[in-house]
């Protein structure tokens, strides 16, 4: 169906009706139920406000001064919250919003010279990398593009010196946020120094308030200090669809436990540092070791998997997996990972596969820190 088309369905519709319609949606009613493997395997769906959607994307809007001679890229699906949020933010001022059906570095990149884009939402690494090696990227104009979400503090050091050598313009920001915080809580402010823009996640956004706590204690932490992400805000997720078992792991006494480890600054400007759970970070998006673990221990001649993340170039961290073998069984590598191919998304099949016959163990449980210690010096990645 083409666009005229789906218009057309509505043109005998009265305009009362559709006043009728909007007036009878309550701000506090759920807008989107965003699903989100978070911290487990197990998919959540974030149930997501229509006044926690429109009031965090005026507020980043207003972070960024966006007015309606704005033009707005992103490369993120509408049915992800960094798609959703910067689109919400544009249309509700009135300005252009862009985007592309998929993602191609060559389209993208002459969209964004050709409608002169004057800000930018790329938000993961993998799409920086893409474009910023795309053999059109020296010859694009983006003179036009005043801001750029390029979150330079979680991304290889390359990617920051490529880009603010050709974009010398832009003022590039940091961002940290999560579906469940319908996207966005914590960003640059434009004033804020080189420094700060591309070595930390910004500053907390209007509307939430953010504190780091000690996982163990709760207590709060120092500045600087490493300790658990917990935030609260009008825009926070409602909970969890169907699960207010899990939504009452996460929501206590009124803050969300984000399961990330972070820091702030004495001056407010807020650190990504990791995750409190076993959880990595592919290419910017959230791949719990456990199901990839499951999808391996599914092979019939696997008794025991453990998944760890080791460094990569081009996604920041990949899957990698250590494997017991059933007595008496046989495999390879390759077939483990032949294994999962298909079965799993392409990101999350693991790159490299070790067989062991014994694991590094505490009392009760096998260190996995010491399998990804193992293998980062074998590869020579440290």
């Amino acid at each position: 169906m083409s666009g005229s088309e789906a218009l057309a369905l509505g043109a005998d519709v009265p305009e009362q009706a559709v006043d009728d319609a909007i007036d009878a949606v309550d701000a506090d009613d759920v807008a989107m139920i965003l699903y989100t493997s978070g911290t487990t395997a197990t998919p959540k769906g974030a149930m997501i406000a229509h006044r926690a959607q429109v009031g965090n994307s005026r507020n980043l809007g207003k972070r960024y001064q966006v007015t309606e001679r704005d033009k707005v890229w992103s490369p993120l699906p509408i049915f992800h919250i960094a798609g959703i949020l910067p689109m919400t933010m544009i249309l509700d001022l009135g300005g252009a919003y862009m985007t592309v059906p998929y993602f191609d570095a060559g389209v993208a990149l002459e969209m964004l010279g050709r409608e002169k884009a004057t800000i930018a939402y790329p938000s993961f690494v993998t799409i920086m990398q893409d474009l910023i090696t795309h053999p059109t990227f020296g010859d694009t104009d983006l003179s036009s593009l005043r801001i750029m979400n390029s979150n330079f503090a979680v991304q290889p050091a390359w990617i920051k010196d490529a880009v603010t050598a050709a974009m010398p313009h832009t003022i590039q920001v940091g961002t940290y946020g999560l579906t469940e915080g319908a996207g966005t809580v914590s960003t640059s402010r434009l004033d804020n120094s080189f420094e700060q823009r591309t070595g930390r996640c910004g500053e907390v956004l209007d509307e939430w308030e953010m504190r780091i706590i000690d996982v163990e204690s709760g207590r709060d932490c120092a500045p600087g200090e490493h300790g658990e992400i917990v935030i609260r805000g009008p825009n926070m997720l409602k909970g969890y669809y169907n699960a207010p078992e899990k939504t009452a792991e996460v929501m206590r006494d009124g803050w969300f436990h984000t399961g990330d480890i972070g820091s702030m600054d004495a001056d407010g400007q807020v650190m990504f540092r990791g995750r409190t759970k076993d959880m990595l970070k592919v290419g910017g998006e959230n791949v719990a070791a456990a199901e990839i673990e499951a999808m391996l221990q599914s092979h019939p001649a696997v008794k025991l998997a453990q998944v760890v993340g080791i460094p990569d170039d081009r996604y920041s961290e990949v899957p990698a997996a250590f494997v017991e073998l059933v007595d008496g069984s046989q495999t390879t590598t390759q077939e483990l990972i032949d294994h999962c191919k298909g079965k799993v998304a392409s990101f999350k099949v693991p790159r490299h596969v070790r067989i062991v016959d014994q694991w590094p163990m505490s009392t009760s449980k096998i260190q996995k820190f010491r399998l990804q210690k193992a293998l980062v010096a074998e590869l020579g990645l440290a």
